[in-house]
């Protein structure tokens, strides 16, 4: 646990596939203040002066840093960033959220090694809530029918008839 500061950490992720969202906002970062060391050469090479995000929020931005590309729908951003989200975060969120969505793909991770059925709920838990809010902002921006991600409902097709 030690070496967290150094830039070295484990961490538990759940990856999943948001392709639609890549439109409005080619890639996001949100991390926690304290994990600021945590962030990699990867991310050092999307960051760069102004892409930080100012939320208008006190305590979000004492407990998270978002950055997102300069390409990026303020609009958008903005409303995915709503009260009720900011809420979520603050209060909600699981301890040691992070969140990474890079041209279409979304990761989600927890701080440490998260191995009991509750932390790995509540990562799943997690990630489902962003995917829905995410969706739910694509849906606004798009209508209803073009922010599907699937031609038709999810689930297993219907047995031929017999």
């Amino acid at each position: 646990q030690g070496n967290e500061t150094k830039g070295e950490a484990h961490l538990t992720v759940a990856v999943t596939h948001v392709p639609k969202a890549k439109r409005f906002i080619p890639w996001l970062l949100c991390h926690r203040v304290e994990d600021g060391g945590l962030l990699g050469h990867a991310a050092e090479q999307l960051i760069h002066g102004d892409d930080r995000i100012d939320l208008e929020s006190a305590e979000l931005d004492r407990r998270y840093r978002i950055y997102a590309s300069p390409q990026r729908d303020d609009v958008w951003l903005h409303e995915l960033f709503s009260p009720s989200f900011i809420v979520w975060l603050l209060e909600a969120a699981p301890g040691g959220l992070a969140f990474e969505y890079v041209e279409g793909m979304l990761c989600v991770s927890l701080v440490g090694r998260r191995t009991t059925t509750e932390d790995l709920d509540s990562l799943r838990d997690a990630t489902v809530e962003l995917v829905a809010r995410i969706r739910a902002e694509i849906r606004e921006s798009l209508g209803r029918a073009q922010g599907r991600s699937a031609p038709r409902a999810p689930g297993y097709p219907a047995a031929p008839p017999a």
